[in-house]
């Protein structure tokens, strides 16, 4: 029978007998795992350096029509937002114009008068300015109250003061 050939390592087995030995297996068996976990990311500087330059060709090879384009569109939102503040602005100042035309308070402008067009928002201020000169025409009469005068007799009194033989 012949003998299977004695494969030789570079180093026998020996067995840790200290604590200094135990550290320094230990040691040698952490280097060669981070080692081997760096060593996928080694060229990560590289990537990013490349990454870096790919990102700065890409806005060089942006063409003029792109950043002209962007600049439109950014103008174009600056002018919509104008546009918006100068309808608001215009139709303030209808709403104003239409309440001192009919004297209205602001109070009763800002609770009644809410169209956004103006034919409707003036007949709004019409009715509403109306209804107030009614009410102050049916205002109770307080002789003792300053400033007030006898309120003149409407035909239907002075058609009964004739009627019951009154007169003023």
């Amino acid at each position: 029978m012949t003998k299977a050939p004695e494969i030789k390592t570079g180093s026998e087995f020996t067995p840790i007998t200290s604590q200094e030995q135990l550290n320094t297996v230990i040691a040698d068996r952490i280097k060669r795992a981070e080692a081997k976990a760096i060593e996928p990311f080694k060229d990560y500087d590289d990537l990013k350096e490349k990454a870096a330059k790919y990102v700065e060709g890409q806005n060089a090879a942006k063409s003029v029509e792109d950043k002209a384009a962007e600049q439109i569109a950014k103008l174009q939102k600056q002018i919509d937002g104008l546009n918006d503040n100068l309808t608001q602005s215009q139709s303030e100042a209808v709403k104003a114009r239409i309440q001192a035309k009919y004297k209205i308070s602001d109070d009763d402008a800002a609770l009644f008068l809410t169209a956004t067009d103006t034919d409707v928002l003036d007949k709004q201020a019409k009715a509403l300015s109306e209804r107030i000169a009614d009410r102050k025409k049916g205002a109770p009469y307080v002789p003792e109250q300053q400033g007030h005068t006898v309120p003149p007799a409407d035909e239907s009194a002075q058609f009964a003061a004739q009627l019951f033989g009154k007169s003023d």
